[in-house]
């Protein structure tokens, strides 16, 4: 069993208007899903006689899964199946532009700190506002992780894949939107929490699919101020 829980109160970012956010769904938009750090941080605390011990390391998931792709062809499928109208970022971008477009949220990551260098804001290059205004595309959606955190204690397990929601306007090249997805995964593991990793990332990836599944049917269109479950 698994549960997936959204702490959507944490944001403290207003959504956008109704009307605003009925445009991006029944508009054109391309959407992406980066893993700008393909690695799982483990933070353990043991209890000890007379202490707490704090044990952390890390794995790295970058060669045994193409999280980006997978994870931004079902974000669009899941948007699809609430009547969005959205493209998969690889159906319209070249390699090369694909790379283009996730450097430019990679280097606007504070690392380690899940949130966006002070005074940055995402502006597409002119190369990449062209190709999608020339392909009839009104918004970019982009869902972005810095790295996985996990955290367990007695009893206590929890995956926090630390998303953020960036939504940028095609035609002025503004962003419009940007905010934490608060969403903890909090597996029921009977020993290690590494044992998400067993199988081919079997429960690491079941985490993940089921955190798209919520930010797609609920946090996103929370976020475009439009009721939920459309």
């Amino acid at each position: 069993m698994l549960a997936i829980i959204a702490l959507s109160a944490c944001t403290g970012v207003q959504p956008l208007s109704p009307q605003k956010g009925q445009t991006i769904k029944l508009e054109n938009t391309v959407v992406g899903y980066i893993q700008i750090e393909k690695r799982i941080q483990y933070v353990e605390h043991l209890y000890r006689v007379l202490w707490i011990q704090s044990e952390s390391q890390d794995a790295v998931f970058g060669d045994s899964w193409d999280i980006d792709s997978e994870l931004t062809e079902l974000l669009s499928k899941r948007l699809n199946a609430h009547n969005f109208h959205t493209i998969p970022i690889q159906s319209v971008l070249n390699e090369e532009q694909i790379n283009a477009y996730k450097r430019i949220y990679i280097e606007s990551d504070e690392t380690g700190d899940a949130t966006r260098k002070k005074g940055t804001v995402i502006k597409l290059t002119p190369e990449l506002q062209s190709t999608l205004v020339q392909k009839k595309i009104g918004f970019l959606l982009v869902l972005y992780s810095d790295y996985i955190y996990s955290y367990s204690q007695t009893g206590v397990k929890q995956v926090f894949p630390r998303c953020q929601l960036s939504i940028v306007d095609i035609s002025s090249n503004e962003e419009i939107y940007i905010a934490p997805m608060p969403i903890v995964g909090r597996p029921e593991i009977n020993e290690s929490i590494r044992e998400i990793e067993d199988s081919n990332l079997a429960g690491f990836k079941k985490i993940m699919f089921d955190s798209v599944e919520l930010v797609a049917s609920s946090l996103i269109p929370e976020a475009l101020g439009l009721p939920v479950g459309d």
